[in-house]
């Protein structure tokens, strides 16, 4: 069936759609890369937005240039985060919370 692959970056999420012929050809990346690009269909329905793979490519190899690069970044232009988590209440403790898997058979 169809893959749905959640992604992120500074700017916000988005959901790759991707078909099983595209998940075929490019299965190696959609399942093993760290760092995707997907070139594809950008659709956007209110703060929603979905984008319909066309191609995917594995870029892990390029993740230290983007750390290397980091230190150069100016900090007058670097985005901040838009969340910052509230302090944690008392009694907190993170193996308390229990995450339901999807299972979407």
């Amino acid at each position: 069936g169809v893959v749905f692959i959640t992604i992120e970056d500074e700017t916000g999420i988005a959901n790759l759609i991707v078909w099983p012929a595209i998940l075929e050809r490019f299965r190696r990346a959609a399942l093993g890369a760290t760092l995707l690009r997907c070139t594809g269909k950008l659709q956007r329905e209110e703060s929603v937005i979905h984008v319909v793979a066309a191609r995917l490519e594995d870029m892990t190899p390029r993740l230290n240039t983007l750390r290397d690069r980091a230190g150069d970044a100016d900090p007058r232009t670097v985005l901040k985060p838009p969340f910052v988590p509230a302090a944690k209440p008392p009694g907190y403790d993170a193996r308390d919370i229990v995450i339901t898997s999807r299972n979407f058979r």
